[in-house]
Formats: C-alpha cells, structure tokens, sequence
C-alpha cells in the first residue's frame, strides 16, 4: 500500500505493478519476477526481494530498479523488506542452509548488519518495537530505528500465527496498523494428517503421528509413497510402506526438497531443491537409497513439480524463465545435455504440467481466463489446448488405470476442497472431456503443488487433511497497550 493510502501494488506476469484503490488499468513500474516482499516508502520509492537475489529499489512511478543489497557467501535471497521512518530498510535473509536471520541496511552508507538469529518477516512498530515470526509465534524486541540497534531479549507476543504454506517462504500471516490494531490468522504451520481416501470420500489415517507433510505421491506399483517432511525453512524426501509401517528418509541436504516424482520403472524419485546456494533445479536419487543425488538440470529460475513421461525419457516441469511470460511449462530430456525446453509460454501462468498415461497429452493448470482452469494439450504438438474444468481448477493428475482426470477446487464459502473427476474420450489428436463432477470434499490441503495422489488401480486416494476448514482472521484492537506491557521500552 502506497504511504498515501491511494495505490495499491502487486507482482503479477514478472513484473511488479501499481493500481488505484478507486479502480482502474494496473500500471506496470518495473519487470521483476518472483518477488518476495515489497514496502513503498514515504519517498514514494518501493523496495523489493526476489527468488535468488537481494534488494532493490525503484520509483513507483517506474523506471530501471537500483540493487540495494548483494548475497553474500552462503546466502540464497533476501526477501520480506520493510522500510523504516529514517528510509532504512529490515529485511530477512535466507541462507543456503535455509536458517532465517532479521538484517537491516543502512540506505545511506549501503551497509548491513544481522539483527536477529532464528526470526523472519521483521516490521517496526511507532511504539518503538521489532515484531518477527519464529518457530509459528510473533516475538517482539525493542528497537532504536536511529541507531539501528535492538534492546534486550525477544519476546513472544502472540502464539500460532500462521507463516505460509510453501516451506522455504518464511511469509507471516499478519499486519500491525500504525493505530495499534493487530490483524493475524491463527494456526502457525499446519500439520496435516495423511489418509488414504476412496471415491465416495470415507477415509482411513495412513499415519499416526500428525507432522507436516506434504505432496504425497504413489509410488509406480502403488506399494510405497514418495512425500515430504518439513520442519523450518527444511524439507526432504521421504519414502513410506503403509503395509509395513516404515517410513525412510531419501534426501538429506540442508535445503528444502521438494515435489517428489516417481520414475515410471520405480528405480528413481526425481525432485526440486535449491541445494548448493542456487535457484530450484530438478534432481534425481535411487529409490532403493544407492548412490548420491544427481542433478538433472540447472537454471537461474525456479524449476518445480516434476512429471516423468510413461517411457521415462522426460520430465515436464513448472519453470520461471525469468522473463515476462513469467512461469511456464518446460520438458526436460532426462539424459540429455541438461537444457530444458519450452513446452508452452505464454504471458499468462501456467504450472503443475502432468502425463496422460499413454504419453500423448500433458494437463496443466493455467490462469489465461482470469482465474485457475485445468487445460489439456496433446504432446509434444502441435495441436489445440482443451479445457477440463469449468468453474476453476487447479493441479490436474490423470487417473492412471482408465480415461479419467482429477482436479481440485476451493469452496469459497466454506474453505472446502472439492475432489472433481471427468471422463473423456480420445478422437485422434483431440481429447473430448465429459462434464465435471464432484467425487467427494472435505478440509484437504491444497497447493501451493498437488498435496494429494490416485493410486495406480485409480480407485483411493491419498490426501492430507487439515485441521480445521479455513481460519478466521483474528482483530486485535488497542494491541499496543498489551504490546508495551509484554515488552516494556527503557
């Protein structure tokens, strides 16, 4: 929000942009692609972060962005920046290792110094306060914007704030007004419970223990299950045999792992990771454990959700080329040079591209009509895209024993999610889907990449399971009052 209350500014298409709060065409201030925070300050300047890079600045009524900040050795972004009174900036820096520290940097020397071990999405208060996220709680810590020094040990303010789902964000689901009324949603991060799902929606726990669990996959003979465990800023494959009970941990890199994909043969579980200080890139490991990670490809953009082909020669995946068509589908030759290409580039978003299990179509998700639909296109193409869903859809999988696609839906009224199906049939090069209907709903997960799987005969599911539906906003007036008697200034 612009300082006057007038503008409000978003990123969207890889470019960071403006629109008036009275409505209007959005105006584009600078190319920018997959920013991580931004503030607009009084000098009517926006200070932003992105995936892989530090800090940068640019006039809100656009123009070429200015660096602010450099990564520095082991350093992987700098993101979630907030200008202070005196035009200093806090921000969060990511290591490679995934550990959050708060910064600051002085605008007018251009110097930086670590505030702040073990905290994220840092923004100063006029009550003279640092508020941070840690470990799913809001701390707060006494702050001099003069000196650019803290006073004393870090408070906890508020338990349970929730941060954002995808696991290396660090994003806080809270604002603080200058009046002093706090605004939060409850939960920190969720924990899911892992069910096996049939069609008419009754379910079983396939787990006992409730972690954070994400993007289960079956494996080829639906005997094990590739899936993530996270814990802050970390996450890695693991590989679990419901019929025996045992779960094994695949990777082991400091670094977030994720979107695990199974091999068409079994023998590989190919995944993103932003391992070695560097952007997203597709790897690949033994499922049996042998041998180290191999590095599939390599990008100075995000590179995510992969999908094997049934003859296991490529991988299409979700790629940010860096460019103004923002993220597209690419596919990667498995054993070729490492190089991916375009599959489709548009100027919208498309993401989350799976195989039909004959190798002849890829589904995909893409917000070309002004929000999310499923679209099918025959591959490797030519030829026309089809749409699936009809009233939005998001994250496609083809069911893998018959002529049947599943997508997902949020209900927003009630922050359910709706598993939809549709038959189709195949004419040639076109395919021709039936209506979509609804199978079952519930308080499931969904994204920030398909959280659920079918197994191989296509008749259960694996889903994860919230703990509640969606969490109310919590208001907090006269906050300040409370703030001051937890953390008193000196």
């Amino acid at each position: 929000m612009s300082p006057d209350g007038e503008w409000l500014g978003f990123s969207a298409d890889g470019q960071l942009k403006k629109v008036p709060l009275t409505g209007g065409t959005p105006e584009v201030v600078c190319d920018a692609s997959q920013i991580l925070g931004a503030s607009w300050g009084t000098d009517d300047s926006v200070v932003f972060g992105s995936v892989g890079d530090g800090l940068f600045s640019v006039p809100s009524s656009g123009g070429t962005p200015e660096r602010l900040t450099m990564l520095e050795l082991e350093e992987r972004s700098h993101r979630w920046p907030r200008y202070l009174p005196t035009g200093d900036v806090v921000f969060t820096v990511m290591e490679a290792n995934n550990d959050l520290s708060v910064h600051v940097l002085s605008v007018s020397t251009g110097k930086r110094q670590g505030l702040i071990q073990g905290a994220a999405d840092a923004r100063y208060l006029p009550t003279g306060h640092l508020v941070f996220l840690r470990d799913g709680s809001l701390y707060s810590i006494p702050f001099d914007p003069v000196r650019l020094v803290t006073n004393g040990p870090p408070v906890v303010v508020v338990e349970g704030v929730q941060t954002a789902n995808l696991v290396s964000d660090s994003a806080g689901q809270f604002d603080v007004a200058d009046t002093g009324t706090l605004v939060y949603r409850e939960g920190g991060r969720d924990n899911f419970a892992l069910l096996s799902v049939d069609r008419q929606g009754v379910s079983s726990p396939l787990v006992a223990e409730r972690v954070r669990y994400m993007q289960p996959r079956f494996s080829p003979d639906g005997k094990r299950l590739a899936l993530l465990k996270s814990s802050t800023g970390n996450s890695d494959v693991w590989l679990y045999e419901p019929a025996r009970g045992v779960m094994s941990r695949l990777t082991y890199a400091k670094a977030a792992d994720i979107t695990p994909a199974w091999s068409p043969d079994g023998v590989f579980v190919a995944f993103a990771s932003n391992r070695d200080n560097l952007p997203f890139n597709l790897h690949r490991r033994r499922a049996d454990g042998s041998g180290d990670a191999e590095k599939l490809s390599s990008g100075q953009n995000g590179q995510y959700g992969g999908d094997w082909s049934p003859d296991g020669k490529h991988i299409a995946f979700t790629h940010d080329d860096g460019t103004s068509t923002g993220t597209d589908v690419y596919v990667l030759a498995v054993d070729g040079d490492g190089e991916p290409a375009p599959f489709l580039a548009t100027a919208f978003f498309e993401s989350d591209p799976t195989f039909s299990p004959d190798g002849h179509f890829l589904a995909y998700m893409s917000d070309e009509s002004g929000r999310y639909e499923v679209y099918v296109r025959p591959y490797p193409g030519p030829g026309a895209k089809t749409q699936v869903s009809t009233e939005g859809g998001q994250y496609p999988i083809w069911n893998p024993a018959g002529r049947e696609i599943f997508y997902q839906v949020e209900d927003e009224t009630d922050g359910d999610v709706r598993l939809m199906a549709v038959e189709y049939r195949i004419d040639g090069d076109t395919l021709n889907p039936e209506r979509p209907r609804e199978l079952f709903r519930g308080p499931f997960a969904m994204g920030p990449r398909a959280e659920y799987d079918v197994s191989p005969d296509g008749e259960r599911f694996v889903m994860l399971r919230r703990k509640t539906n969606r969490t109310p906003l919590t208001f907090v007036v006269n906050w300040f009052d409370e703030l001051k008697r937890l953390v008193p200034i000196q």
